[in-house]
């Protein structure tokens, strides 16, 4: 099954978070979540030079709330503080236009009934942020939205074992600003395939925004992921009139052999993500195996680093 979430937004591209007090000066953990799998890294800054304190993968079957708040007890983490994702399948985007004249509390009250309509859900239990992109005659906003049951399961979690949620961010957006950091420079097209068990998802960025989105369902035991990879980029190819300049392989079915084979057929650069370049290492960690998980880390690095750049 294709899911294409780029028609629905536009693309939006929201500075702010969900849920966003942070706090500079201290490690802070940058933490996913999702039904199999939880990836922390904890990062500092020190002399404009970012550390990693800790990295951890966690795969299991289905996890619990227990699971994970046993496992991560057993960490020894200086922070206190944690940044955590959303995925996207669980968040609305949204572009809308209002009328301009609207003040800011009646905008609010209208953005809050209109989400809560949409999502089915009452007003008081939704989550939501916004921000104005174009004025004119009217008012174009973009809109991100969550239900409330899905931040205060998080808020749960890390309120047990002694943490405090200071952000929630979506997962696409901290995907993008680790691959960012790591390029430093975007040339023409780059493209992001995060490969998971079950799931192909794949992000398109130019110099300055995302560009395009999508994911692929698969079946879990698929071998073919060659011929899937090279399907995908064809579809989006013939949905955007720029070439590809670079493609990103990242998640749990990277790999090196892939990122090979890829290259061979696409004629074109194609590397493993590698969130932690250019970045300080603790003498506690084992740098081979942080190097083994690299590729499933994106998304826990971009949380802390967009904490603590704060941008």
């Amino acid at each position: 099954m294709w899911a294409d979430y780029s028609n629905d937004s536009g693309f939006m591209k929201i500075k702010k978070m969900l849920l966003n007090s942070i706090v500079s000066g201290v490690n802070l953990l940058g933490v996913q979540i999702e039904k199999d799998f939880v990836r922390l890294v904890e990062l500092s800054l020190n002399s404009h030079r970012y550390r990693v304190q800790a990295c951890l993968n966690i795969d299991f079957k289905e996890l619990t709330d227990e699971t994970i708040i046993g496992e991560l007890k057993k960490m020894d983490l200086n922070s206190k503080f944690v940044v955590a994702s959303l995925s996207h399948s669980v968040v609305t985007f949204k572009e809308i236009e209002v009328l301009k004249n609207l003040s800011s509390k009646e905008l609010e009250k209208f953005l809050r009934f209109t989400l809560a309509k949409d999502m089915g859900e009452q007003e008081n239990k939704i989550i939501f942020d916004y921000q104005i992109i174009e004025e004119g005659f009217s008012k174009k906003v973009q809109l991100v939205a969550v239900k409330a049951k899905y931040v205060e399961r998080q808020i749960e979690i890390f309120k047990k074992l002694g943490l405090c949620l200071k952000a929630i961010d979506v997962d696409i957006y901290a995907l993008e600003r680790a691959v960012r950091h790591q390029l430093k420079i975007i040339k023409g097209l780059v493209v992001i395939i995060n490969i998971e068990l079950g799931r192909i998802f794949v992000l398109v960025l130019d110099d300055k925004k995302i560009v395009h989105m999508c994911e692929n369902f698969i079946d879990a035991g698929d071998k073919n992921l060659l011929e899937l990879i090279n399907s995908d980029l064809e579809k989006i190819q013939a949905d955007i009139s720029q070439s590809i300049y670079q493609v990103i392989l990242a998640g749990k079915k990277a790999s090196c052999s892939l990122v090979e084979a890829l290259g061979s057929k696409l004629k074109i650069n194609v590397s493993l993500v590698n969130p932690f370049f250019d970045v300080e290492v603790s003498p506690n960690i084992n740098l081979d195996k942080m190097q083994k998980i690299s590729p499933m880390m994106p998304v826990s690095f971009g949380l802390a680093l967009r904490a603590i750049k704060n941008d």
